[in-house]
């Protein structure tokens, strides 16, 4: 990884640093232009056999295999200007390639028997691999049309391994109900900077003092308290590892005033969570949820941001990259702690009103370290969430009969990380469909993603080295016509789903681009 620290030592460096400090004196603008074209291939296949041994005990396996290609081509070119029009420096082009390849096999035997009405057991295996590889070249074209390569070029291969196993078993004492279980994971990672032979990865555990990294144990216990209400406590220990982007050295420099750069050191990060629920069902429909929690973060990933180095803005002058640029890096943090309380409320008025509402207020505390930077924060954030759904029906039947309309609204307040917060967030869905033909097989929709135009990702830094206010957005109000036929009794959901990426038992502490909704 390299360094993100300013060096002010060496004296190569300072007479460097004091060129650096003339370059952003220098009041000039620039423009990029960027074109680039990608190509992702993906295929999967799926074995699967169920046996069922007796009527109260079953047996399962199946092997999934993945496979993925990609290739990608790009072009940069940067124009930079003084105030007065005149050109500061020629023209700089930046050509890049990319080729990528992986394969990933995933074999899992599930076990299940069930020896009275409240008494069962369940066990399996769990058996994953994953063999990727990435190359990455990129290319400065002088005045000549000659090229130079760049540091920016990546030669990167990974395996991963994950092994495991669980048992769970659920039992009823008196009035209370309960489930024990364990999980016990094996895990490595192994990766290889082709060009350097660099060699870097974890495995956990790495040896008996950190033994305690490969059990995962979980408990719950519920009990009624009348026929409408019940309470439930439990613990649970997870692992989340970090993503493939944010292990890859590769550099990014699609922003030149943000460059991204992953970091091979990264380690999982473990979650101890305890929570306490309390179920109120209503006597005409509907219910309310009520849990308090309090999770434990241990190794948080998160990003930590940082000036350019002198070393590294060195090597990526030749891309025009700004003296001014920040290097965006994840670290395995200290700790993040949370304690909060979240509500959901699901009610039916009326004949065909239906609405859900969740509300959520969160206290995190967050200590971060490197090297050189010790990194705390802390503080409140809270997010809301409306959904409402109504079904026309008339008598006698209609255009509107079977026409139902959602509508979607989510708020999330700003959120402390380690070096600033998150910025709040805002949005919106609306959608209206209609139900045709025999057994309603046929249907069209009509939807409207980010009514407002007001979804944005965004980040504020504040840090004693650098302050920063930026977001940034993949897609704006998409407007959108889709006709669907069911064969059978498949559904379709009104809005097109999206993956949630950071719920809170995998919360990352990243940039804000999650969607939370």
């Amino acid at each position: 990884m390299q360094s993100i620290g300013r060096g002010r030592n060496d004296a190569k460096e300072n007479q460097y640093q004091e060129f650096l400090d003339q370059e952003k004196n220098i009041q000039y603008t620039g423009t990029r232009l960027a074109d680039r074209k990608g190509r992702f291939v993906r295929n999967s296949s799926r074995f699967s056999i169920d046996q069922k041994l007796r009527d109260d005990e079953t047996l399962s396996a199946d092997i999934t295999i993945n496979s993925s290609s990609g290739k990608s081509n790009s072009s940069y070119s940067n124009n930079f200007f003084l105030p007065d029009g005149n050109i500061y420096s020629a023209e700089n082009q930046v050509r890049a390639n990319g080729d990528s390849k992986g394969q990933q096999v995933t074999l899992q035997v599930d076990y299940a028997r069930k020896f009275s009405e409240n008494k069962r057991v369940e066990a399996g295996l769990r058996v994953y691999h994953n063999n990727s590889s990435a190359v990455f070249n990129s290319f400065q074209l002088n005045s000549s049309q000659e090229e130079i390569k760049l540091p920016l070029s990546n030669n990167y291969r990974y395996t991963e391994n994950v092994n495991a196993g669980y048992f769970n078993y659920a039992n009823k004492w008196k009035s209370f109900s309960y489930q024990a279980g364990l999980r016990i994971e094996l895990s490595d990672f192994k990766g290889l900077l082709v060009d350097s032979n660099a060699r870097f990865g974890y495995h956990f555990p790495d040896g008996l003092k950190n033994l305690d990294y490969a059990f995962f144990p979980s408990f719950f216990i519920s009990r009624p308290l009348n026929e409408n209400s019940d309470i439930q406590l439990s613990y649970s220990k997870r692992i989340r590892r970090p993503g493939f982007w944010q292990v890859n050295p590769y550099i990014d420099i699609n922003d030149p005033m943000n460059i991204r750069l992953g970091n091979p050191q990264l380690k999982p990060e473990y979650t101890n969570s305890i929570e306490f629920n309390f179920l109120n069902r209503f006597k005409k429909g509907g219910s309310i949820l009520t849990a308090l929690y309090f999770k434990n973060n241990v190794g948080d990933i998160t990003q930590f941001s940082d000036t350019l180095s002198t070393e590294l803005y060195q090597q990526l002058n030749n891309a025009s990259v700004s003296p001014d640029a920040i290097l965006n890096s994840y670290i395995n943090a200290g700790y993040t702690n949370r304690t909060g309380v979240e509500v959901i409320i699901e009610k039916k008025i009326f004949k065909n009103l239906e609405l859900t509402y969740s509300g959520e207020a969160q206290y995190r505390i967050t200590r971060a370290h490197t090297n050189k930077f010790r990194l705390n924060n802390e503080g409140l954030n809270f997010e809301t969430k409306l959904t409402t759904a109504y079904r026309f029906q008339s008598t006698p039947r209609n255009f509107f009969n079977n026409l139902n309309l959602q509508f979607s609204a989510a708020y999330e307040s700003p959120r402390v990380i380690p070096q600033g917060k998150i910025k709040s967030r805002f949005v919106s869905d609306f959608a209206i469909r209609k139900e045709f033909l025999k057994k309603k097989a046929a249907a069209v929709v009509f939807s409207i993603n980010d009514i407002f135009n007001s979804q944005r990702f965004g980040t504020i830094y504040n840090t004693d080295r650098f302050y920063q206010d930026s977001y940034r957005r993949w897609n704006v109000r998409t407007f959108r016509l889709t006709f669907s036929y069911r064969f059978g009794n498949s559904k379709a959901d009104l809005f097109n789903k999206r993956k949630k990426q950071t719920a809170r038992n995998n919360d990352e502490e990243n940039d804000g681009e999650t969607d939370f909704r």
